[in-house]
């Protein structure tokens, strides 16, 4: 398979900017590797660090699960946690990117400044990369064929307006991306407003040190246990196949009305209501982002961590008054949980992706459809996936971007891109509730089978793949969405290697469940039995 060599540039060094990185190489591309940082790992990398200017995601972070956030070509070790911390996830990037010399790509401390179409972009479609040397406070202005840019969603914290008297607040007011050591917090009374991953994490880890903690939190919500009734983790069990293809035929209001109702005895989701401002959740459990957390719940229970509606004022000593009317006094710090926002100011002083409440127009979250013949210019990882990974996700991403640019995969006319953005805009805002959370929201599954379809890598049907490898078809249709199983066929494929490393995984979550599989089906398989025995004998 022979590809034209090109230059290409990749902006940012985290987990996607590396796997976009790899598959430029797998393409025979010179590939220059961007980031203003002195290591690779993006935000987890900040995470490690007690110097950071910032921390987007805590350092005590375990919610992305190993199985379906590895890429396709290098699973994660065996001797990983289920659940990866930073110190892991910079480990696993680092083991990456030896296995597949990405190292001799990079530039550190290297700072794009500026991303812009060249005076002969028309017909050679070339970008011009202005990037400042943090070493030498030097700029240079480089050309490149192609640019990926991989700086993620979370570059800027982001915070609502600001409150009534809030100037005369006499505690602290900080992002969550800048809590450090929390040592500082003990003994003290903190609010975090926000409901999200960052928000119940912190509270989580707060709880046992701080005097009180409350969660100011404007709707309510829903929290999901980590793992399910049977010992598996919840979003292994969510993102498989065939998970996924029957919450294809059930209405989002019946699946969210049916686990909201089941008891937590029997429910394989044990799901827990946390009132806000004295009520039940006003939305159902499948119109937002999935949380994890019920880990909250011992501390709901003691006391040291209590539901608060949303800020209506401060004052000018250490009070919150609450839109409910209570007061809170005394309060030390109030930590922000209210997420970030990002924008492209950088490419082209931000009038060619333009964004707003950190929504944008890209096909398949990554392609500008005006840019159409030359779609030489990509956003990769901007997708936020439902219990999933973006890791998967971005590598496919990335696949597809050099598939366009080889010629292989023609991409559609502009007026049909947009066609697909605008109906994708409408089953957000009918099925989610209208946030800057959800604006680039996803399923994991069917998103990245999406993908598999435009490359020409997605598996046979079930029915053609059971006839050809049983075990494989039941791995990928009723196991957690392997990244493997995108390495079975289509380019640069390897059918021997994929399948090894899918059944090895099978294996692995048979030997883990295979006995709470057991005992849940034994009264489904006593009734078949009765069946043949009386219809069949």
């Amino acid at each position: 398979m022979f590809f034209e060599n090109k230059r290409v540039a990749v902006i940012g060094a985290g987990p996607c900017g590396l796997t976009a990185a790899r598959q430029a190489q797998q393409y025979g591309h010179d590939v220059c590797i961007f980031d203003r940082q002195q290591n690779i790992g993006g935000v987890w990398q900040m995470a490690l660090d007690p110097n950071a200017e910032r921390q987007p995601i805590p350092p005590f972070s375990s919610l992305i699960t190993s199985r379906i956030c590895s890429f396709s070509e290098f699973p994660i070790p065996e001797d990983f946690p289920l659940f990866l911390r930073p110190s892991d996830v910079i480990v696993y990037l680092k083991r990456y990117m030896k296995k597949f010399c990405l190292s001799k790509y990079l530039r550190l401390r290297a700072e794009v400044k500026q991303i812009k179409r060249s005076n002969e972009w028309k017909l050679n479609g070339q970008w011009l990369i202005t990037w400042l040397d943090l070493k030498t406070n030097k700029i240079f202005e480089e050309e490149f064929d192609a640019v990926l840019i991989c700086t993620g969603m979370h570059p800027k914290s982001w915070r609502p307006p600001e409150w009534r008297l809030e100037k005369q607040f006499k505690g602290q007011i900080i992002h969550s991306d800048k809590i450090g050591d929390l040592n500082k917090f003990y003994n003290k009374n903190i609010c975090l407003v926000g409901f999200g991953y960052s928000a119940v994490e912190i509270a989580t880890a707060l709880a046992p040190l701080a005097r009180q903690v409350l969660l100011s939190a404007r709707r309510g919500g829903w929290l999901l246990n980590k793992f399910c009734k049977e010992g598996k983790s919840f979003c292994d069990h969510f993102n498989t196949r065939w998970n996924s293809l029957i919450r294809q035929f059930i209405p989002k209001f019946l699946r969210s009305k049916f686990v909201q109702n089941t008891s937590n005895s029997l429910s394989l989701l044990p799901v827990h209501p946390i009132k806000g401002a004295g009520y039940c959740p006003v939305h159902n459990l499948f119109s937002t982002q999935l949380g994890f957390g019920t880990e909250l719940s011992l501390h709901f229970a003691t006391g040291n961590v209590r539901i608060k509606p949303d800020i209506w004022s401060l004052s000018d000593g250490n009070e919150i008054e609450f839109v409910d009317g209570t007061i809170e006094k005394e309060i030390d710090y109030i930590i922000l949980c209210t997420g970030y926002e990002f924008n492209f100011e950088f490419v082209e002083n931000g009038k060619l992706i333009a964004t707003h409440h950190n929504d944008f127009h890209l096909y398949k979250h990554m392609f500008i459809p005006e840019l159409t013949p030359h779609n030489n210019l990509a956003v990769i990882g901007h997708v936020q996936p439902i219990a999933g990974s973006k890791w998967p996700i971005a590598e496919l991403q990335s696949r597809l971007f050099f598939e366009v640019f080889s010629g292989n995969v023609k991409l559609p006319s502009p007026f049909c891109m947009k066609d697909e953005l605008e109906k994708r805009r409408c089953n957000i805002s009918v099925n989610y509730i209208k946030t800057r959370r959800h604006t680039q929201i996803e399923d994991h599954v069917q998103f990245c089978l999406e993908l598999a379809e435009m490359i020409g890598v997605a598996t046979p049907p079930f029915y053609k793949l059971a006839f050809s490898d049983f075990h494989l078809a039941v791995a990928v249709w009723f196991y957690p969405l392997f990244p493997a199983q995108f390495r079975i066929c289509g380019p640069f494929s390897n059918k021997r290697e994929a399948k090894l490393i899918i059944l090895n995984e099978m294996k692995k979550e048979f030997n883990n469940h295979w006995n709470c599989r057991f005992e849940r089906n034994i009264f489904l398989i006593l009734i078949i039995l009765i069946f043949l025995w009386l219809f069949l004998l």
